[in-house]
This record gives structure tokens, sequence and C-alpha cells, in this order.
């Protein structure tokens, strides 16, 4: 059966090591320095290919759909009406030769001034089905899962699967109530968005990732030479083609996950469909996040490497 990718328009943070509880500084980043709105990365091993769209826009956070009155309707906390939200969205395409296609599809809502998370939305179709819906709120994250509840589901929009559950992760006590809870995806809008200086401490973020909240650092590394090949517009321009070796500023995300002990299984942290041992190269001249290596299940390790940026024109 040919699959349908359906998107879902508009609804859709390392170890010097401070102890889990102990307040992380918040972050102060600068939207301004970001100066990306879409990158496409590429991917190709023996194994299979995966292809990931990363878009970056301003938007309204939609309105929280009414859950049998489980949580507020403005249950995020932090600022209503939510006028002021950045939305960040990754479009992963994942082919692995031996296994059924994967296609995933993640959009987060956040402050662009501290990369709080205030919503993200998570659709799976390919072997399997869901629609995840987080809200994030000042003492956890709700979880509303749905997916189909028969065969004949799978082809009726995401809205109609009938098989649903709902899911409260409270804050663990040992993370300081007033700490940014942030979300994987947005670690690559948190390194444009902050100047980073060689040397100093690794960055840490509070991240929440499926059902679980994790510490992740950022920690940098050796720079590496590489050669690369991309094409880069602006809106109204032509497209230019990069192809040189460039010196890329490398950061590796070491995460370790935040639980009190209550004997559940931590959940595997990962970033853009990346796990294991994950690495971003940046160009901190241009501020472009270059290449990104990590894990993907069923295709093995993998360059994920920049092919196209559309600069922004939000200056």
């Amino acid at each position: 059966m040919k699959l349908i990718f359906l998107f879902i328009s508009g609804l859709f943070l390392i170890y010097a090591n401070p102890a889990i509880g102990q307040e992380l500084s918040t972050p102060s980043l600068n939207p301004d320095l970001v100066t990306w709105e879409s990158l496409i990365y590429t991917s190709k091993s023996f194994f299979g290919t995966a292809t990931a769209v990363v878009e970056l826009n301003t938007c309204r956070q939609p309105d929280i759909p009414d859950q049998n009155n489980n949580h507020p309707t403005n249950a995020s906390g932090y600022t209503s009406p939510l006028t002021d939200r950045f939305c960040l969205s990754v479009t992963n395409a994942i082919k692995p030769y031996l296994s059924a296609n994967r296609f995933y599809q993640t959009k987060v809502w956040f402050s662009p001034e501290n990369g709080r998370a205030s919503r993200r939305l998570r659709l799976l179709q390919g072997k399997e089905y869901y629609l995840k819906d987080y809200i994030f709120s000042p003492t956890g994250v709700y979880r509303y899962r749905k997916k189909p509840a028969n065969s004949g589901e799978e082809t009726a929009k995401p809205e109609l699967w009938s098989n649903t559950e709902k899911t409260f992760y409270s804050l663990p006590g040992n993370i300081p109530a007033t700490t940014i809870i942030s979300e994987p995806s947005l670690i690559l809008y948190y390194l444009s968005a902050k100047k980073l200086k060689s040397g100093t401490l690794p960055e840490e973020i509070y991240v929440f990732h499926k059902k679980q909240y994790h510490l992740v650092k950022l920690i940098r590394e050796a720079p590496i030479r590489i050669q690369v090949e991309y094409t880069e517009q602006q809106k109204g321009q032509n497209k230019l083609v990069k192809k040189e070796e460039m010196e890329l500023a490398s950061y590796r995300l070491i995460s370790r996950p935040v639980r009190e002990n209550n004997g559940t299984a931590a959940e595997k942290f990962s970033f853009m469909g990346l796990t294991g041992d994950i690495t971003i190269y940046f160009n901190e001249e241009s501020g472009i996040p270059t290449r990104i290596d990590g894990d993907i299940p069923f295709i093995g390790w993998v360059h994920f490497n920049l092919r196209q940026i559309m600069r922004t024109d939000r200056k």
C-alpha cells in the first residue's frame, strides 16, 4: 500500500558535572544570530538512506484541544496568548533496505529567548502509526497519544484515530521548578542562537523526550576540516553552490536520564532520528550546522551532510 505522509499544517538543550538538582542558569538566546530558516540533510549507508528537513518559523501555537478536561486550556502556563513563539519542525524519511520505510514529523513551539518548549507534536507513519501531542507545563509534561485502532483507520486523518492514551510526566523532584525544559531538536537552534566560546565549560540543557527528562551536555571538542558541498539561497536570490573545504567546530552530545528512583527503565535519548554517540559540526563563521553524525536505527552509523540551506529573511 502506498503511504501518504500527512503533514499536519499549523499543528504541529553535557561532564564538569553539576549535580542534578542544581539549577542551571537560564539560557540567553538571540534569535537574530540565527542565519537559516530551512536546512536539508541527507545520508546514505550500506543499509539504507535517510533525509532530514529542518524548518524554523515564527508562528502562533494552536489552541490546546479539550482532552476531557484533564488539563487547563492554557496548560503551558508561561504566556497567554502564545503569540511570541517560534516553531521548529523536523521531517525525517528513513528508508532501510531491509525493513519498512519510516516517516517522522516533529513540530515544536518554543520561546526564542530561552528555548523553553511549550508544545510538541510528533507523527509517525510507516511500519507503525501514531500521533503524540506533548503539552509542557510548569509542573510537568502532558502526553496524548493517538493511533489507528485497526488497519482501516490507517488511511484516515490522524485526528480520527480512535486508540488514545493520556499520560502526565511530572517534573522530577530533583529538577528545580524554575528550570527551562526544552526539546532535543531545539539544540540546533540553541547552537545557532548563542555564541559559544572555546575553552568554556560544557553547555547544559534539560530536555523532555518521549517519556523521559534528560540532562544534555554540549561538549566542545577539537575542530575538524572536511569537504562540504551544498546549495545556499535567500528568498528572491539565485542559488549559490558551496563546494569547498571548511573548518568546523564540533559539539558532542552527552545525555543522561533524569529520574527519581522509581524502578522505571530510562528512555533512550535521540536527536533528529539519531541515537548513540551524536556530534554536531558547526560553521561558526556562517552560523550553519553543517554535519551531524550518529546512529540511525535500521541503517547504522551515518554522516547527516547538509545539502541545502535557505537563509533567513527575518532581519
